[in-house]
């Protein structure tokens, strides 16, 4: 596999609800949960961009999003019902909206609030 690029993505509605961790849905009989790692756990190829909640209630989930320089195909446009936050924690990539002509280009550390209803697309992935 070459250059993965890691992002999380959170998306959030307004209310309050129980939560679920995906990696951990039975606690341990010890009672402390396990420490997992964000960069651990990776599929040995990614043809496509590959995805997993890491929590999740009825109105908040953190994705775990892991690229290997896919971009959205052409004319295809997120346009999600919920808000979204979203940082870039290795790699590259570059954000295209649907308003805006220029490329929003993130690097490693970068994060930034989508919007509910904010047309968006991964425009270019890149490593570094």
């Amino acid at each position: 596999m070459g250059t993965a690029h890691h992002f999380l993505a959170a998306q959030i509605n307004n209310s309050k609800d129980s939560w679920t961790l995906q990696e951990n849905k039975q606690r341990p009989q010890s009672g402390v949960p396990p420490v997992h790692n964000l960069f651990a756990g990776l599929p040995a190829e990614l043809p496509q961009e590959w995805c997993q909640d890491l929590l999740q209630t009825g109105h908040f989930r953190l994705e775990r999003i892991v690229s290997a320089g896919q971009a959205s195909p052409e004319g295809f446009w997120y346009d999600q019902p919920a808000h979204e936050w979203v940082a870039l924690l290795s790699g590259g990539a570059g954000l295209k909206f649907a308003d805006r002509p220029e490329v929003v280009v993130l690097k490693p550390g970068d994060h930034l609030f989508i919007p509910a209803g904010c047309r968006h697309r991964l425009g270019m992935d890149r490593g570094g």
